[in-house]
């Protein structure tokens, strides 16, 4: 885990050359930028299972159903299966709006994030529910008036390049975030259906006295087949937060890059357009 968070500290350390327009990243989420928070972005789905927690310390938390879209999950569309997310509610404009929330309606959900390294977090979620919005359509979003339902994004440094596509489905979260020197734009794209995944389910010991070593041991589940892709484009990241809110399908296509210190995934976006 260590080796992670040090890995994603150099990552952010080169990012200083995904904009010119850095110092414009994070316009469209209102507020400033706390200390000990380095994530912030706009999620969307269904909020549920929502309880007050503590004795001195009172939190509230609730289960996102991210990416629930059940009135999509028709015959001859794709089915979008949720993925459940812990929340905590941060702010009290997000606990008072959550007091009048109709819990059967898509929303979209302003958050903040903990830095790993905050030790002193009391609620159980690193992600803060600052804020609930209502749906809108592309149309009224500001993305739509600038370039329509379609946009080209700059297309940043292309070196490690090894393949090219196209993908399509419901963008589910865009997260800005990142530390000291630059920030990153990571989008959730919702690809319809599930996909296998392995996982390290428990280790078990091999071998005998000083060669004894621990194995881990691996279990494959069925997950919601959503992708993480990257784009290095202001004006991009910002249309996908249009289109999240929109809950509109996407057609987007993309680039796959080796890993790179620039590369926060592997893919990246360089254009989207509005399908529905």
């Amino acid at each position: 885990m260590m080796r992670k968070v040090i890995l994603s500290c150099l990552l952010i350390a080169g990012l200083n050359v995904v904009a010119e327009k850095k110092g414009h990243l994070g316009e469209r989420i209102q507020g400033k930028k706390p200390s000990l928070m380095w994530s912030k972005g706009l999620m969307i789905g269904k909020v549920g299972d929502y309880e007050r927690r503590g004795f001195i310390f009172k939190t509230q938390e609730a289960k996102m159903q991210l990416g629930d879209f059940s009135q999509e999950n028709q015959s001859g569309k794709k089915n979008y299966v949720p993925r459940e997310e812990d929340i905590s509610f941060a702010s009290e404009e997000a606990k008072e709006q959550m007091k009048l929330l109709d819990l059967s309606e898509t929303v979209v959900l302003e958050y903040k994030k903990l830095h790993p390294f905050n030790i002193f977090r009391l609620h159980d979620s690193p992600k803060m529910a600052l804020s609930i919005r209502s749906l809108q359509s592309f149309e009224e979003t500001e993305s739509f008036e600038l370039y329509g339902k379609e946009l080209q994004f700059e297309r940043g440094r292309e070196r490690g390049k090894y393949g090219e596509g196209k993908k399509s489905g419901k963008i589910v979260s865009v997260n800005r975030w990142g530390i000291f020197t630059g920030y990153a734009c990571s989008v959730e794209v919702h690809l319809g259906g599930t996909k296998k995944e392995r996982r390290v389910t428990g280790y078990r010991r091999v071998g005998r006295g000083d060669y004894a070593t621990d194995v881990p041991i691996y279990s494959t589940f069925e997950v919601p087949n959503i992708d993480i892709m990257n784009t290095y484009d202001e004006a991009g990241c910002r249309f996908l937060e249009d289109v999240l809110v929109s809950q509109s399908s996407v057609e987007l296509e993309t680039r796959t890059s080796w890993f790179e210190i620039w590369n926060s995934y592997a893919t990246t976006i360089t254009s989207a357009k509005i399908i529905q």
